[in-house]
């Protein structure tokens, strides 16, 4: 299963047990809603 298919991935989830599970979207939609990511210490790293 490629990891870019969230519904599926979701429902795997469910069906392992886990109640709460959410799409929170792209990576770039976490940061752009101010999601706490961390940064490389230098430039390029």
């Amino acid at each position: 299963m490629p990891a870019s298919d969230p519904a599926r991935s979701g429902k795997t989830l469910k069906d392992m047990g886990y109640e709460k599970v959410f799409n929170l979207g792209a990576f770039k939609d976490w940061v752009d809603s101010g999601g706490a990511i961390d940064r490389p210490i230098e430039p390029g790293m």
